[in-house]
């Protein structure tokens, strides 16, 4: 009585309804975004392929990894089952709407993740959490919905995570190789155990390596049966095509299916397959290194493509072009007849093996998704229950009787997609603005995009800018700078003109530095507070005269500095953003100077740092020359009109010394390790309005001589008191890498939070910086850096960690 309700309210939760509203979402969504899986397919890949990986960026794994884990716990049996029975019941056109499912469903995951990025929380020990429950409690205050579902994917995964796959592993070597259920469901236990107990990081590790071995080799051997039928294959997606619109008649041991049951089990077991609108993607998406949610989103549409579109793809043509759909075989039972009629006995141990290998990483990955469920419901305390739970559930899968598992984890499954669907119904008009507001950033090019794109940049967003991340790899392009000289694009930088009668007195009045000590020519490196002390950014501002500054703001932080600039902006004084106008090339390096002398007026040699000068580059190109830098080295800016970047990049690049010595080109990673060497902060990571001068280290640029400056009352007050935490620089012992975002300990307790961090070419060690409690911030303190789940120790030192003799630490707005 009780299996027969339950296998009604399973037909029930997973009718034509069901699947109609899983569809319906995926249009709206598809809709919404501007048919993203289309249009943006190709950034999806370059994303996968780490093109846009920043390895500094809060997050537990990469945008591969995540995909990885994902993938591993969606590419199942429903690739080689699923695909099977989808032919089986509904005939080879119920292929073609599994294609479609995986269309529209590629929508649905990329909205899913999307916000699952967007809502995602850092619990206390700096673990990354998100998914459904938390969008639909932060982005629709739905916290009921959110917990359904977090109780919902807790059910699922015991069940079709893991005794559903447990038990089909062993049911088919011991039907296909006689091999004893209990010794299978064992082994599996074992082989999870040693993965989950290692948590996300571990579990995307293993999935990271596994699932492209094993698509590797489930695809080579889908590809060895297709050449060897591959006459047939046109025939094959002819059948696929003509009966997703025709009904087919028996023939054979097949019964026959109606157009409307060739939808229905295509669309079914599609959505089994890539799970687009289940919501269990998003848990392990939500874990990513990535401050984008639209770039995450990118990458988990990957995911519908290569699960249904390539891998089932692949399992349906093997069974149509051997022909043995047409024989009344179903589920596994036909899919390795397929194999075994392509192959042999090899093909059988193929099926076996990729079998297996599904069943494992579908194991490990849908723990991660019940992990997090239940600490979203109880929080940590039932964790390591959860653990031994999950892995005696794995050795009893194959002794179990799973009609009625099955039935209720698919009952879970669909209560599941209710309110994850719910979710992305009421949050679609988010989805659609974030899509929106990101391809608009993103647009932003310098002029010498097309330079670094033919020579090879490997290029990245930075806060929406298109950049080049390096050219022919960071160590080099390091070396290159600490050594010889390497050449920049900063022209992303904010360019600001403040001109007009009381361009002094506004300028003044700004920033927490004294402008009256300066001369035409000068730079000062300072900073703008806002009302309450923090600091909205730091900059440099150039003298021309009392009636002329030029200031240079971080590309991050001049969305905020521009309005602020116009808001308190003096009735004569004129502010003129001139970024899009300038081009900006950074040229540093011991041997700078050399490059530059063939083409300026000798005079440029005399600059003093922090010293400026208008001149043209040969003879012709009119240009702005600094004696200013980001990297510890000696050096110049150069600031030409936009249109004449390039001539000016390539005439410095194709420059060669009289040793034959080239210059080199350098991107956004060299320019990371070369600045944090010297000690140089960066706007945005390592401070920002959250925190006042005097915690950053650089109190000493506040003269509080000035009468009156933007935030002066309370700088005042937070002088007169000691700070609570400070920003501090830190050596690291070991290969470990800490990573903004990873936990800091003092005395065993947390004392605060790593913002920048790297291994030192030049010094060969581990160095970085990071908010610590005030009581751990003395130089030759103790500490330890929590990352990749293990704490490495540490020592506090001073900043900078590499000088340059006779060169005082060259600082710059970037």
């Amino acid at each position: 009585m009780f299996e027969e309700f339950v296998t009604r309210l399973s037909d029930f939760v997973w009718g034509p309804p069901s699947i109609l509203l899983l569809i319906g979402t995926g249009i709206l969504l598809s809709f919404r975004t501007g048919l993203i899986q289309l249009k943006k397919f190709g950034l999806g890949l370059k994303i996968i392929r780490g093109d846009y990986d920043d390895p500094g960026i809060a997050g537990d794994v990469s945008h591969y990894q995540a995909l990885s884990t994902a993938l591993a716990a969606t590419i199942g049996t429903g690739n080689i089952v699923g695909v099977a029975t989808a032919i089986a019941v509904g005939g080879p056109g119920a292929v073609f709407w599994m294609w479609i499912t995986a269309l529209v469903g590629m929508a649905t995951k990329y909205s899913c993740c999307l916000l699952a990025l967007r809502y995602r929380t850092t619990d206390p020990s700096g673990h990354i959490s998100g998914g459904p429950m938390y969008y639909l409690e932060r982005g629709l205050g739905l916290k009921a919905l959110g917990r359904l579902f977090a109780l919902c994917t807790v059910a699922a995964a015991l069940g079709i995570g893991n005794l559903v796959q447990s038990h089909s592993a062993a049911d088919y070597l011991h039907n296909t190789f006689s091999i004893p259920q209990g010794v299978t469901s064992v082994a599996l236990a074992v082989l999870v155990g040693l993965v989950i107990i290692g948590g996300i990081r571990r579990i995307a590790h293993v999935a990271s390596f596994l699932v492209p071995f094993m698509c590797a080799f489930y695809t080579l051997a889908c590809l060895v049966v297709l050449v060897l039928n591959i006459s047939k294959i046109p025939e094959a997606l002819g059948l696929i095509f003509k009966h997703a619109f025709t009904p087919l008649g028996a023939t054979g041991g097949f019964l026959g299916s109606s157009v409307l049951l060739t939808m229905r089990m295509g669309v079914a077991r599609g959505i089994f397959s890539n799970e687009a609108g289940l919501g269990s993607a998003p848990i392990a998406h939500a874990a990513a290194k990535t401050k984008e949610p639209v770039r995450e989103g990118l990458v988990a549409m990957m995911g519908p493509f290569i699960d249904t579109i390539l891998v089932c793809t692949l399992t349906a043509l093997v069974i149509i072009t051997t022909g043995v759909w047409r024989e009344g075989l179903d589920g596994a039972t036909l899919s390795a007849q397929a194999f075994h009629r392509g192959l042999g006995i090899w093909g059988e141990r193929g099926v076996a093996l990729s079998l297996l290998l599904f069943v494992y990483t579908t194991i490990i990955g849908w723990f991660y998704y019940g992990d997090r469920a239940l600490y979203y419901l109880t929080g940590p305390r039932y964790a390591t229950a959860y653990k031994w739970l999950w892995t005696s559930l794995v050795a009893v899968g194959a002794v179990v009787q799973l009609k009625t598992v099955w039935n209720l984890a698919d009952i879970a499954n669909g209560f599941m997609a209710f309110p994850n669907l719910v979710g992305l119904i009421g949050l679609s008009g988010v989805v659609s603005k974030s899509t929106r507001d990101y391809f608009e950033r993103v647009k932003r090019v310098t002029p010498l995009v097309g330079t670094h794109e033919r020579l090879g940049g490997r290029m990245t967003d930075f806060h929406g800018w298109y950049l080049p991340l390096q050219y022919s790899g960071i160590l080099e392009e390091h070396r290159a700078v600490r050594q010889v000289a390497g050449l920049f694009d900063a022209s992303h930088l904010a360019k600001i003109h403040i001109t007009g009668e009381d361009a002094h007195s506004f300028v003044q009045k700004l920033v927490v530095s004294d402008l009256s000590r300066m001369g035409r020519g000068d730079i000062l490196y300072t900073l703008i507070t806002n009302e309450k002390g923090g600091v909205l950014d730091d900059i440099l501002v150039y003298m021309h005269s009392h009636r002329h500054y030029f200031l240079v703001t971080n590309a991050v932080q001049s969305a905020k500095v521009i309005p602020w600039l116009q808001k308190h902006r003096f009735p004569n004084t004129q502010i003129r953003d001139a970024t899009q106008a300038l081009g900006m090339l950074a040229l540093q390096g011991p041997r700078a100077v050399e490059f530059l002398e063939p083409y300026l007026k000798a005079s440029y040699k005399r600059l003093k740092l922090y010293t400026f000068e208008q001149g043209t580059f040969q003879n012709k190109i009119p240009v702005l020359v600094s004696r200013t830098g980001y990297t510890g080295e000696d050096g110049f800016e150069l600031i030409p009109p936009a249109g004449k970047s390039a001539w000016v990049w390539n005439t410095l690049s194709n420059t060669l010394l009289s040793d034959g010595t080239p210059l080199v080109p350098c991107g956004l990673g060299a320019r990371d390790t070369l600045r944090l060497e010297a000690g140089n902060l960066l706007s945005g990571q390592d401070f920002d309005e959250r925190n006042n001068p005097f915690e950053i280290g650089l109190g000493k640029l506040v003269h509080f001589e000035k009468p009156y400056f933007l935030g002066r009352p309370a700088l005042a007050r937070l002088h007169a008191r000691e700070p609570r935490t400070r920003l501090a620089a830190f050596t690291l012992k070991g290969r470990a890498i800490p990573r903004s975002g990873n936990p800091v300990f003092g005395a065993g307790a947390r004392a605060g939070e790593v913002t920048s961090g790297s291994f030192a070419p030049t010094l060969g060690y581990t160095i970085g910086l990071a908010h610590i409690d005030s009581s751990f911030s003395a130089p030759g303190t103790e500490i330890e850096i929590e990352t990749r789940g293990q704490r490495f120790p540490g020592v506090v030192t001073s900043k900078p960690f590499y000088r340059r003799r006779a060169l005082t630490s060259l600082k710059g707005a970037h």
